[in-house]
């Protein structure tokens, strides 16, 4: 009676164990997933030229733009302009869209609700602060 008992608890762990490594694995599967649908093209200043390119490539030191509807799709300093209303809700917990004047920086995952302003990449995915959420929450 007693080697049935063992019998299924050791399945049940077995059981267990395939399934906390799946959850696992899914995890970090939608973490790539979060921060990859950000915002999966921005318009860049490459080489002299504005072209639409894959957030991805982004790199320290390149200008994109961001204007109205745009999801901020890495950490960046605004350029010369007029004021940006973006709204960081999701990320800061603030209530309402805020006024960010040039040279002040954005969080990657902010939504742009007013006007368009060129700004420079500061730090791109795990290095922004949705990037480093991301991965503390999904590390454990």
């Amino acid at each position: 009676m007693m080697e049935g008992y063992l019998f299924v608890n050791h399945e049940v762990f077995h059981s267990i164990l395939i399934i906390s490594f799946i959850e696992e694995n899914n995890a970090g599967f939608v973490a790539v997933a979060l921060m990859a649908g950000l915002a999966p093209k921005t318009k860049v200043l490459r080489d002299g030229h504005w072209s639409e390119q894959e957030v991805s490539i982004l790199v320290l030191g390149d200008i994109i733009t961001i204007k109205f509807d745009d999801i901020v799709p890495v950490y960046a300093r605004l350029l010369e302009g007029g004021l940006l209303k973006v709204d960081q809700s999701a990320l800061t917990g603030e209530s309402l869209p805020m006024n960010t004047n040039p040279y002040n920086e954005v969080l990657s995952g902010s939504t742009c609700k007013q006007d368009e302003i060129e700004a420079v990449v500061i730090a791109t995915g795990v290095h922004t602060f949705f990037g480093k959420a991301v991965k503390f929450n999904f590390s454990e």
